[in-house]
């Protein structure tokens, strides 16, 4: 009987290492980047975001965020949570510049209580999934500048207050995470 020994796979380690070792120079290593742009939308958006090409950077991440968060009910699209995530996700690998995260993290609850307005939808998961993102937004905004929080604090309360009646606790929820992140709110 034969075993076969497990091979360790390569990592970024070894693709620098064979990009620099094979003399790579500005004009291979843009055809390389521009295999990489044509070789997925992520890529693309990743592309965009990072040099704040087009007219708004974040669109093609919401649009990912406004299908997974808000589907076509008629075409029978299932919320997918995850997905949403992986596009702030994405973003943050792009560009990680908190004025964006925010925005998008924000996108995200707004969709998802929108959808769950319009549709009585919602499930423990998705709930919690939305408190968990309103959780990381909260604390973000907390270590932003005070212009960025005097510019965004009022979303927030609008986010909260928009859920004041759902069921789940979800708006207690949001109202125990809103007052530990900003204790000086009455």
């Amino acid at each position: 009987m034969t075993t076969k020994k497990s091979q360790k796979k390569p990592g970024w380690r070894e693709v620098a290492h064979a990009l620099t070792g094979h003399g790579y120079g500005k004009p291979e290593l843009l055809t390389l980047l521009g295999d990489l742009y044509k070789l997925s939308d992520d890529n693309r958006d990743f592309f965009h975001a990072r040099f704040g090409l087009g007219d708004d950077p974040l669109q093609a991440y919401k649009e990912i965020i406004e299908e997974a968060m808000y589907p076509d009910v008629m075409k029978d699209g299932p919320v997918q949570v995850a997905r949403a995530k992986q596009a702030i996700a994405r973003y943050e690998k792009a560009v990680g510049e908190p004025h964006g995260r925010m925005e998008l993290m924000l996108f995200f609850i707004e969709r998802g209580h929108a959808f769950s307005d319009q549709y009585g939808y919602g499930d423990e998961s998705f709930f919690t999934a939305l408190e968990r993102m309103f959780a990381r937004a909260a604390a973000l905004l907390a270590t932003m500048e005070p212009g960025a929080i005097e510019r965004l604090r009022p979303r927030l309360d609008s986010v909260v207050e928009e859920v004041n009646g759902i069921g789940w606790g979800h708006y207690d929820e949001l109202l125990r995470i809103y007052g530990e992140t900003f204790p000086e709110t009455p």
